[in-house]
């Protein structure tokens, strides 16, 4: 295997394009005795490459997405627009993506570390990868991390612990500092719902709130959906995040469980919170933007308790 870079290494188990060799990549992976015993110990759960290839498809193509852009706008013209965004900077650095190979969008973690690895290679300056580091990687990282603690991945919630710390060390090593401003990160501009104010408000607009990490501040997987389904003992309809999140508030009505739902989701919420505190206080601001969503989502879930009824079209106060 020819010699690459640690990013460029990561990269390759998160794009996890076909035919890759897995352990033969984690085995040059440049780890500390300890971090190496953990990620092989999480790597024996899977038999073989084929069987880490599809918990690669479960936890990636069917529960938490790692793109940049799905995490922090909520609609379509948002990931465009961060999706350009990020050409622009690409093509100014004279890095291209072959879409052919990746067949995915330029804000995926594993093309984001791939241009990161690129630009070790280029005469920029400290600031300068800082910026890309904080803005790209640091805002939503952790994040992605905490997603896949939900899902029950050993080995990629491995993977991603050692990454941030790789990260970080590489932080540390161009200087570290509080010295970027609010204008580096903002997640989604779109408000939180009000449910005191807004009479239209229905289970749609709810669903898509607490799917959107942006709108919420946390990601709810379908694995973590399923979880609170059995938790509470109501059907859950199959589909994507939002129909199934659509699903779970109405037979929790019909099936009088609302209470015990939002008790499950406080829980999550509060984990999450927790969680998101914990990351270093360099990155505060990016801390207190993700907070403040989830301020928003603890508010609805509180308006939500005095709901009498949910239905398809209508909630019932």
């Amino acid at each position: 295997m020819e010699d690459k870079s640690v990013y460029w290494q990561f990269s390759e188990l998160l794009l996890g394009l076909p035919e890759l060799n897995w352990r033969g990549v984690v085995d040059q992976l440049p780890l500390a005795d300890t971090q190496r015993r953990q990620l092989d110990l999480s790597l024996l759960q899977l038999e073989d490459d084929d069987q880490v290839a599809a918990e690669h498809y479960r936890v990636f193509g069917l529960n938490v997405f790692p793109y940049f852009s799905y995490f922090v706008e909520s609609c379509s013209e948002g990931y465009e627009r961060r999706d350009s965004e990020l050409l622009k900077i690409f093509n100014g650095h004279n890095f291209h993506i072959n879409s052919q190979e990746y067949g995915i969008s330029p804000s995926h973690i594993g093309v984001l570390l791939r241009f990161y690895d690129h630009l070790q290679k280029k005469k920029i300056s400290a600031e300068e990868k800082k910026e890309f580091l904080y803005q790209y990687l640091f805002s939503w990282v952790y994040h992605l991390y905490f997603s896949l603690k939900d899902v029950k991945s050993p080995f990629f919630e491995q993977v991603l612990s050692l990454l941030i710390q790789i990260l970080y060390m590489e932080w540390c090593s161009l200087g570290g500092g509080h010295k970027f401003s609010e204008k580096l990160f903002k997640l989604s501009e779109e408000d939180g719902l009000n449910f005191m104010t807004d009479k239209s408000t229905g289970v749609v607009q709810i669903a898509k709130h607490f799917v959107s990490p942006s709108l919420s501040g946390l990601y709810i997987s379908k694995h973590l959906l399923q979880m609170l389904s059995f938790d509470i003992r109501v059907p859950l309809a199959f589909g994507d995040r939002l129909s199934m999140f659509k699903s779970l508030l109405l037979e929790s009505s019909k099936y009088e469980k609302l209470d015990e739902l939002i008790n499950e989701l406080e829980v999550i919420v509060a984990r999450w919170k927790k969680q998101v505190y914990s990351m270093s206080s360099e990155f505060e601001l990016i801390k207190m933007e993700w907070v403040a969503k989830m301020n928003t989502t603890m508010v609805i879930l509180n308006e939500l308790r005095k709901a009498k009824n949910i239905k398809e079209d209508e909630i019932g106060v």
